[in-house]
């Protein structure tokens, strides 16, 4: 799995992108959550490419 970060529109934001096939499924968590809650639901759908993102201002990403 890839993690990296991302600048925005000036925001930097923390993302993860499962290796997969087929276009990749975008997963936007819930306020406060961080990428890692996904990790079960990522490992579920082994083989999907997956992309999913702390959204500004949880987990690794800074507030907007």
């Amino acid at each position: 799995m890839e993690v990296g970060h991302v600048e925005v529109r000036g925001v930097r934001l923390r993302y993860a992108m499962s290796p997969g096939t087929g276009e990749p499924l975008l997963f936007c968590n819930g306020i406060g959550a961080n990428l890692e809650l996904m990790l079960p639901l990522l490992k579920a759908l082994d083989g999907q490419r997956v992309i999913v993102f702390d959204v500004p201002g949880a987990g690794g990403s800074e507030p907007a």
